[in-house]
């Protein structure tokens, strides 16, 4: 009997390390599409209102979802007060820490930092609006390799799990 519920717990692990790494992949896709979403709110804010920079975030931390709305908490928190570091540094800093991004995105997203609040809010609108476009193009790649490796991951957690199971008993 004992060795019947190990061989279960042992099967059950395996599909649990597949399906843990097929959802990494949704929690991307996730995380990228939360990000398009603020940053195009981000972007028409900047044009249609001239609102200062700290009140503006506050305002987006409360609207936006996930990982948006927590970069815009940590930039409203940021700016809260005299800021010394500058707000290129808050915002980098709050980029790297969204999680279930690559380094190119985090990149993409850094870049974005100086421009915010420096130059003309066309030229602000303009940059969001590439920022965008470029997450866009990342998110549909991304929901592309969910769709094709979510299966594959769960195949190779299932097939893990049988191969220990019969590796074990």
């Amino acid at each position: 009997m004992i060795r019947y519920v190990g061989g279960a717990l042992i099967l059950g692990c395996g599909l649990c390390l597949g399906n843990s790494r097929a959802k990494a992949l949704e929690r991307r896709v996730e995380t990228l599409e939360e990000l398009m979403s603020a940053l195009s709110l981000l972007g028409r804010e900047l044009t249609l209102h001239v609102t200062p920079l700290p009140e503006l975030f506050e305002r987006l931390s409360q609207v936006a979802k996930g990982a948006a709305g927590r970069l815009f908490g940590h930039c409203a928190r940021g700016l809260q007060g005299p800021v010394e570091e500058g707000f290129s540094t808050v915002w980098k800093c709050g980029v790297g820490e969204i999680p279930n991004l690559r380094p190119e995105e985090r990149h993409l997203l850094a870049d974005l930092g100086p421009v915010l609040g420096r130059f003309p809010a066309e030229e602000q609108q303009k940059a969001v609006e590439g920022v965008c476009v470029r997450l866009r193009e990342a998110a549909k790649t991304a929901g592309e390799d969910c769709r094709r490796m979510s299966r594959v991951y769960r195949t190779l957690g299932a097939a893990f799990g049988g191969f220990l199971l019969i590796l074990l008993l």
